[in-house]
């Protein structure tokens, strides 16, 4: 189901930003702590930052990039999740 909203993200617990596959995404960092985007294959939990994209205050990953080419270290990437260790705000946008 495409999504285009904020989501909320409490702290210091990866949320997930997706609400279906995706293959790409528009995701923003709308709060003033850097916020930790990070995708797998699937749902189910993250326990590290390994591998993440880091976006500090007001920084936005753009769907012009697909995840095969934002994480290609993830063979078939199609779910995304944020954390934020003070907690956050995301604009999401997804087809």
């Amino acid at each position: 189901m495409p999504a285009n909203d904020n989501v909320a993200l409490p702290a210091g617990a990866w949320t997930l930003l997706t609400s279906n596959d995706v293959t790409a995404l528009r995701v923003q960092n709308l709060g003033s702590e850097a916020v930790y985007i990070k995708a797998r294959v699937g749902t189910g939990a993250l326990s590290s930052l390994g591998g993440s994209i880091c976006l500090d205050s007001f920084m936005a990953l753009g769907a012009d990039m697909t995840l095969a080419d934002l994480f290609p270290g993830v063979p078939g990437a199609n779910r995304v999740y944020a954390l934020s260790e003070t907690g956050g705000l995301v604009s999401v946008s997804h087809a």
